[in-house]
């Protein structure tokens, strides 16, 4: 597999996202809050995929993102959080 020579541009999450299996499936994305992992629970949302989207704190979520999907909270560095999310 060659190197990525550029980020992915969030104009390219669709066409990445088509990539993924074609029927409506669950996806859970970490970091949701902003950036790449906002982007990806969009385009994934709009999808009409059903989007899992944790953050560090559920509060400071953007609202766009609360309507869009199940918001829960997880700290990726610490087990019990990653324990409690897999519960």
């Amino acid at each position: 597999m060659a190197p990525v020579s550029a980020p992915v541009c969030c104009n390219q999450l669709s066409t990445v996202a088509s990539y993924v299996a074609p029927m409506a499936q669950t996806v859970l994305i970490t970091g949701a809050n902003r950036g790449l992992g906002l982007a990806f629970a969009k385009v994934y949302a709009q999808r009409g995929d059903k989007v899992i989207a944790t953050v560090r704190d559920v509060h400071a979520a953007p609202a766009e993102l609360r309507g869009m999907a199940r918001v829960l909270p997880l700290e990726v560095t610490d087990e019990a959080s990653i324990g409690r999310l897999a519960a």
